[in-house]
């Protein structure tokens, strides 16, 4: 795959610069689907080549459409009297799209209009959309960017998950790492379910790069802190096990590699009864 069709491209571009549609329409229309709904819908599908395919289409719509991604952009940036009219809500949705768009492309221009856009926001949704346009990007942008965020809300709970979350499930090439790190951190605490959900659930549910990655890393850090939390919370840890629970529905390495983290589980005598039953009916065993 080199570029979309010219029919494609088209078609996009009447989209996104159609006047009379509803902006929060088109700013989803937008977006491809993501990995977990095709992978929930379409059997025998090769996660790597979905992945990367996913990645291709928003990088060639970023280029292909930058001039008309921008313009959509600088439309939605009028300011409301009401921030919370259905006109404004709507303008922030298509333009945060359209920014997370035009970022993926790598472009420096754009990687500074996010900041900028952090930096000058006066509101949690640009804050939080500039934030996710440049967490996937490896650059000092995004370090300076989560830094800020976390100086600014580290009180305020709710807030801060969304930090936690935008880390976890962003594409960047090092996010195993980054949830391996953020599991240590002052503020994850593993009694607070909400913060569980926050790091972890967003990595398994929205991350298949991380997740489901070939080395089968994603599977055995999730087993790892289902064995931690089980003994404090049972009902947090057989949920995140659920997570290993469609492992039929994958390649045949990755079959594997999910099947031995749910053995493994199994195999744990002190398990809760809880997590346990998640297990064994996973793997088609009865206690």
């Amino acid at each position: 795959m080199d570029t979309i069709s010219d029919a494609d491209i088209n078609s996009f571009k009447v989209l996104v610069s159609d006047k009379d549609l509803d902006k929060q329409l088109i700013a989803k229309a937008l977006i491809p689907p993501t990995v977990e709904f095709l992978t929930n819908r379409i059997k025998d599908l090769n996660l790597d080549d979905l992945f990367q395919a996913r990645l291709w289409l928003i990088e060639a719509i970023s280029i292909q459409l930058e001039k008309e991604l921008n313009d959509a952009y600088h439309n939605c940036c009028n300011q409301h009297d009401d921030q919370f009219s259905p006109e404004a809500i709507s303008d922030r949705d298509l333009k945060m799209t359209c920014l997370q768009l035009l970022t993926a492309s790598g472009k420096q221009d754009y990687i500074d209009l996010a900041t900028k856009v952090y930096e000058t926001s006066n509101n949690m949704t640009e804050s939080i959309g500039a934030l996710q346009a440049l967490v996937s990007i490896d650059c000092k942008e995004r370090e300076t960017l989560l830094k800020s965020y976390y100086d600014s809300w580290n009180h305020d709970d709710l807030v801060l998950d969304k930090w936690f979350a935008s880390q976890a499930s962003s594409n960047h090439p090092k996010v195993l790492s980054h949830v391996k790190e953020l599991s240590k951190h002052a503020k994850f605490n593993l009694l607070q379910p909400n913060r569980v959900y926050a790091l972890l659930r967003s990595f398994v549910k929205c991350n298949p790069f991380g997740f489901h990655n070939q080395n089968g890393e994603g599977y055995k850090l999730l087993a790892d802190f289902v064995l931690t939390i089980d003994p404090k919370n049972p009902s947090v840890a057989s949920l995140l096990a659920t997570s290993l629970s469609q492992w039929k529905s994958f390649d045949e390495k990755r079959q594997a590699l999910m099947k031995a983290q749910l053995e493994r589980l199994a195999a744990c005598e002190n398990l809760s009864k809880d997590t346990y039953e998640v297990v064994t009916k996973s793997l088609g065993k009865d206690r």
